[in-house]
């Protein structure tokens, strides 16, 4: 069975959707750790895909349309592959032993599975998907049927259709495009934030290395904000920039409300300062965080609508990327995130938390958990 390195997830514009769970019981009882049955449904992909004879029936990717333009300049397809995604502290532990193929069914149970990569080479691009578990193997397995609740893809029109079109013939699936709500950006911007944040306080030394720290990896940001027809009926959206100064003010300033007018802690400590400001400076109430967990309400007329900086970008739209050098992330280990620890192996180890805080978040948002377990989950 191929195992993939989940340094795929990295660098890559998604399209983010909702899968139902697959339905193999008919062929296969299980599907993530049986190899015969991923071979079989890649061989079956490649045989649509390249027009083959598929159950008696001459099928493949045909269409006048413009997007179909994309598949005509690829070539033609060389391969089709479906592996493994072990997840990253699996991967890292046993990555040098992943190179013997006779131990490499010995080595990722069901629980170790990130999820499972589809590549698809043609000859002048190659084009993917993912079946996610999620970054702590989440998923649920019944008899005969398998859940990996969100799929991102990277494919032009024809082909998403077609590769939707194969999950709902072969699994019984439904599939959709998720959006992502002003709420769930919300609290994926602070779960990112707060993997690089000291929970139990902070002094001015801890705060002078947070600052370097967010403003190495965040570098600037731009929020976009939507308006509701009624407020602003000719104003759309709104780019707020923030230089990586500014950013990294904003997230100290909240740490410090926190601590001193806040104890408790506000649920969103860097878009509470930043509304604040907002409201005291240019009269525009943003209310990025009028209740405890969440973002908005049923009678909120600013919303956000999209993040972009130098780690990651969220779309409401229902896209996103996760920007990392993949050769330098390593796993996750929060016992070993110490103040001794060597600068730089501590730096990769919570960009690597903060990349899991976004993938974890798409998960919950998917199967219906509250936003604010995310929070809890990397405090």
């Amino acid at each position: 069975m191929p195992y993939l390195s989940p340094q795929s997830l990295l660098n890559t514009s998604w399209t983010i959707h909702r899968l139902s769970p697959l339905h193999h019981r008919k062929e296969f009882q299980t599907l993530v750790d049986n190899p015969d049955a991923l071979k079989t449904y890649s061989k079956r992909l490649r045989n649509l895909l390249t027009g083959d004879v598929l159950r008696g029936v001459q099928v493949g990717l045909s269409g006048s349309d413009a997007s179909s333009d994309a598949l005509s300049k690829a070539g033609a397809l060389k391969e089709c592959l479906w592996g493994l995604i072990p997840t990253w502290s699996h991967w890292n532990e046993e990555q040098s032993v992943l190179e013997d193929p006779d131990q490499e069914q010995l080595l990722v149970s069901a629980g170790d599975c990130l999820g499972i990569l589809v590549t698809l080479e043609y000859e002048h691009v190659t084009y993917k998907a993912v079946l996610l578990a999620g970054p702590d193997g989440y998923h649920e397995t019944r008899e005969g049927s398998t859940y990996l609740p969100v799929l991102l893809t990277r494919l032009p029109n024809p082909l998403r259709n077609t590769f939707v079109s194969f999950l709902s013939a072969n699994f019984d699936a439904f599939c959709s495009v998720i959006r992502l709500p002003s709420d769930f950006l919300c609290a994926a911007l602070e779960a990112y934030i707060m993997a690089f944040t000291p929970a139990d306080g902070s002094d001015q030394s801890s705060n002078n290395t947070t600052r370097e720290l967010l403003e190495e990896v965040l570098g600037g940001m731009q929020l976009t904000l939507a308006f509701s027809p009624p407020i602003a009926p000719a104003l759309k959206a709104l780019d707020v920039h923030l230089p990586k100064e500014s950013l990294a003010a904003f997230v100290i300033d909240g740490s410090t409300i926190r601590q001193t007018d806040m104890p408790h802690r506000p649920s969103m400590p860097f878009l509470e300062s930043l509304s604040s400001y907002f409201n005291k400076h240019l009269a525009m109430k943003l209310d990025l965080n009028d209740s405890p967990g969440r973002c908005g309400t049923g009678s909120q007329h600013v919303r956000l609508s999209k993040i972009a900086c130098s780690a990651f970008v969220l779309s409401g739209e229902g896209r996103t990327k996760i920007i990392a050098d993949a050769g330098r992330v390593t796993p996750v280990d929060n016992s070993v995130l110490t103040e001794t620890e060597d600068p730089e192996e501590r730096k990769n180890r919570l960009i690597l938390k903060a990349n899991e805080s976004i993938l974890r978040a798409l998960i919950h948002r998917v199967i219906g958990r509250d936003m604010s377990e995310i929070q809890e989950k990397d405090t």
